[in-house]
């Protein structure tokens, strides 16, 4: 019965702001993948987003549902994904065997 007043209660993420919803997906991800993703940001966005984690308070299932809903429905319209090259050789090498990765090339 919890549950239920909690989707009843959490309909949107409307009050959330973008970055806390950001810290949001962060916090979401496994350890490894979350450090990863902090790798590639820049101090100041790092920061950003510190803020907003300890901003939070605790924070729902439901409203990490939405969140990553939200998050999912806005990648689906992007444009078709255009895998550089470059990229692809790195992550390929990172994830496969090297007999592997030179049979894939």
């Amino acid at each position: 019965m919890a549950e239920n007043t909690e989707k009843k209660n959490v309909k949107s993420t409307g009050r959330i702001t973008g970055a806390q919803k950001a810290a949001i997906l962060i916090l979401s991800l496994p350890e490894d993948e979350a450090a990863n993703v902090l790798k590639k940001m820049k101090e100041h966005e790092i920061e950003k987003l510190v803020k907003s984690m300890f901003s939070l308070g605790p924070v729902s299932k439901e409203l990490v549902k939405l969140i990553l809903e939200e998050a999912y429905g806005k990648l689906t319209q992007l444009a078709p994904l255009k895998v550089a090259p470059d990229n692809l050789k790195k992550l390929l090498e990172k994830a496969l065997p090297p007999e592997k990765y030179r049979e894939l090339l």
